[in-house]
């Protein structure tokens, strides 16, 4: 009679010998493995090295900006416009926290996922620019749409029985979800309802609007590319970083790199910009200088990519 468990038990037993011996093999491995990653990163530096570090400093400047622009606004007497700027705040520093991941991501020769990342980037230079546009009441409804995210997120925990928070403090989240309903109406429930008030047409926005109204696309067209990087489909299998178009690659490559530096540079750029110019603390001569980084970036991965190309070619023949 056939044993289940019995065999079960077996395959445990032999998993766990298995196991053992490639956890006690494993020092060894990973004294290789890191030494071909030094390797990789060393090469990754010589080839792209010039335009990942104008784009470390850009993220340095645009850093030391956001520190003298949160002094200021601490330090200012203003009654007026205090929502707008502390909104492009935030969104610039949650900017500044992607930007580095997409640094690190791309020490490494993560192409694909940096790609994932600036499509975050890009959604908050969006915004940021929507925002600036519309000014202040449009940054109490941004920052009012916090509620409808926290109501959404008790929402879908009562959905997986697993409850958020205290009952007193579901209670005060949907008596303040009430709230900011009958003060801006049901469409600000949706997930761009803060922006409806502003797209008189349109009660339902998405994303795809807000960049049509800042004009967002005319800059930068691959948003719809990125997302094959976020997604599970088939599109996103191959990626930016196989130079032959077919080969998977399952660790860093030195190809692709040009394209999330260029959009990442540039979005940086802007956010820290629109930040800027809501400001107090902007200078103009420091707004030249972010633009001017962002054209070397450019400028730089472009060079790097192309010198890619050449020896790739040269390569294969």
């Amino acid at each position: 009679m056939f044993d289940q468990q019995y065999v079960e038990n077996m395959l445990d037993s032999t998993a766990r010998v298995f196991l053992k011996s490639e956890i006690k093999g494993f020092s060894r491995l990973r004294a290789d493995a890191e030494t071909e990653a030094y390797g990789f990163r060393r090469r990754l530096e010589l080839r792209w090295g010039k335009a990942i570090d104008l784009f470390r400093l850009m993220l340095f400047i645009s850093r030391e900006l956001f520190s003298s622009m949160v002094s200021s606004l601490r330090e200012s007497q203003a009654k007026s416009g205090i929502a707008l700027r502390e909104v492009l705040l935030g969104v610039h520093a949650r900017a500044l926290r992607t930007g580095n991941a997409i640094l690190v991501l791309l020490e490494h020769g993560m192409a694909d996922e940096a790609y994932a990342r600036w499509r975050t980037l890009y959604e908050l230079s969006v915004i940021a620019a929507f925002v600036s546009e519309h000014g202040e009441e449009a940054a109490c409804m941004y920052r009012d749409h916090e509620i409808v995210a926290n109501m959404g997120r008790i929402e879908n925990a009562a959905y997986w029985k697993s409850p958020l928070g205290t009952k007193k403090q579901r209670i005060e989240v949907a008596e303040e979800y009430r709230r900011v309903l009958r003060k801006y109406g049901t469409e600000f429930r949706r997930p761009y309802g803060w922006a409806s008030y502003f797209l008189v047409e349109n009660r339902n926005p998405k994303f795809a609007d807000l960049e049509l109204a800042v004009k967002g696309r005319r800059v930068v067209p691959p948003y719809k590319e990125s997302s094959f990087q976020v997604h599970g489909g088939r599109a996103g299998l191959i990626g930016l970083g196989s130079l032959d178009g077919w080969t998977i690659t399952t660790m860093g490559s030195n190809a692709g790199l040009e394209i999330p530096l260029m959009h990442s540079s540039l979005a940086v750029m802007q956010v820290t910009t629109i930040a800027m110019y809501c400001s107090p603390a902007r200078d103009v001569v420091i707004m030249k200088m972010l633009m001017l980084l962002d054209k070397w970036i450019h400028r730089e991965a472009r060079r790097a990519a192309r010198e890619l190309e050449r020896d790739h070619d040269a390569w294969d023949t």
